[in-house]
């Protein structure tokens, strides 16, 4: 990433946490980060990556087993031996120079795979290195089982023997370490092995606050990810663990201030886009947000509050005459259970309440028939056709992209029976950024 190699990262100090659902749930916590001058003219919408690192116990198991443990501490440079190559762009810039082993695995690589399934060509290269003829046999019955040399480490794309048993004891997307084991006599050197392994990308959160409601402070929205794949192995997200790990030092009233002050991220923030809060607050939005989705809207809220306040100390927001006015807002959020996971129901009912918006919520599991957000905007057709006509601007943000797709299939229907020549204004309205969405999958 171009903000980690230009050294915009800096440390954000963890100050608050809270956990937003209810048990039974998908947990989902809220975190306040302190990160200074650097928040400094960042705006709601704006987002920012969160480095995250591998466990201590992942990464002393995997030294061991690369018999590196004793020397972990010691300090390289990667250099490439190929006179091709000595003047090109470095091919490993998501590792520092003259930095430790232990460094190199628990910052910049991917030893887990979070981010695709070892590939064909990694598997060859263990078999580079394999010893073993067991173990080579085993490893070329893996190879010749994908479909494709670029095929994911996939029961679905790949029909693997099923006779030996260390086969099938692998899990569906193994880690570095289980391949390892797997495969005992594989003794790779840590060059070769530095040269195939995935980068350890930055993880992306969106701000759900506006920092001039809260200075020198980001806020932002995180589901804990676990989930089993295919054959039953428990997995969990890298950082979403990690973060959701500090959540007992904050909760716990034992816990004291010094301990608490020790949680600190490495965070950049990233350049703008388009998905931004709109500076002229009198036009109307339309704000779809389910689930997390809902978090940078927050910060929406708060920016759009902060301006009628201010326009009301000064006289401009009440009374007679041209007074000032906020366009109209409609807010879509959806979750399952109004008891269980409704994420800012408190500030979300206050925003209600001060005239900033209108929620519009879809409760999909209390009832028989399952509703979502875009039921909801179908109800609402009249006045998400005013918007649309006065000039409005229409965000969605989510996890899922089913969730997009139906939105956007919805908003299409609408213009269509309500508009002349609706597959222009559509072209027109995503062309210049009067409809935008940020999803995630």
């Amino acid at each position: 990433e171009d903000e980690v190699a230009m050294g915009q990262v800096f440390e954000g100090r963890v100050v608050e946490m809270r956990e937003m659902t209810r048990e039974g749930e998908k947990r989902v916590f809220e975190c306040k980060v302190e990160v200074g001058e650097e928040g400094e003219g960042r705006k709601p919408g704006d987002s920012f990556g969160i480095i995250c690192q591998n466990s201590d116990e992942e990464v002393n198991n995997l030294l061991l087993r690369l018999k590196l443990d004793q020397t972990s501490h010691r300090r390289f440079s990667l250099h490439s031996t190929s006179p091709s190559l000595s003047l090109s762009p470095p091919l490993h810039d998501h590792i520092p120079q003259h930095c430790s082993i232990r460094d190199a695995l628990q910052r910049s690589c991917d030893i887990l795979f979070t981010s695709r399934p070892p590939s064909k060509v990694f598997l060859r290269a263990l078999l580079e290195y394999c010893t073993a003829k067991s173990d080579r046999e085993r490893l070329k019955e893996c190879i010749v089982g994908y479909s494709s040399p670029s095929s994911p480490f996939s029961p679905e794309r790949a029909s693997f023997p099923s006779n030996p048993p260390p086969l099938s004891s692998l899990p569906y997307s193994p880690t570095l370490l289980q391949l390892l084991t797997a495969f005992p006599s594989c003794r790779i050197p840590l060059a070769h092995l530095l040269d195939l392994l995935p980068p350890l990308l930055p993880r992306y959160y969106s701000m759900s606050n506006d920092i001039k409601t809260h200075p020198k402070h980001v806020h932002f929205c995180f589901s804990e990810v676990s989930y089993l794949t295919s054959d039953n192995v428990l997995k969990k997200g890298l950082c979403t663990s990690y973060l959701a790990s500090l959540f007992p030092s904050f909760s716990s009233s034992s816990s004291s201030s010094a301990q608490q002050q020790q949680h600190t991220l490495s965070m950049f923030f990233r350049p703008r886009s388009r998905f931004v809060v709109p500076e002229d607050v009198t036009f109307p939005l339309i704000l779809i947000g389910p689930g997390t989705g809902i978090a940078p809207f927050i910060g929406f809220l708060q920016h759009r509050l902060r301006i009628k306040q201010t326009w009301e100390k000064k006289g401009e927001g009440k009374g007679k005459g041209e007074e000032k006015k906020l366009g109209k807002c409609l807010v879509f959020f959806g979750c399952r259970n109004r008891e269980q996971d409704y994420l800012y129901k408190e500030e979300l009912e206050q925003m209600e309440k001060e005239g900033v918006c209108e929620v519009v919520c879809a409760f999909s599991r209390e009832q028989e028939e399952k509703v979502y957000v875009w039921h909801k905007m179908k109800e609402r057709e009249a006045e998400v056709v005013k918007i649309v006509k006065g000039g409005g601007r229409i965000f969605v943000c989510g996890d899922g992209a089913k969730m997009a797709k139906d939105v956007e299939r919805t908003f299409c229907d609408i213009l269509q029976k309500n508009t002349e020549n609706w597959e222009k204004e559509w072209e027109e309205m995503t062309s210049s950024g009067y409809y935008l969405a940020e999803v995630w999958s």
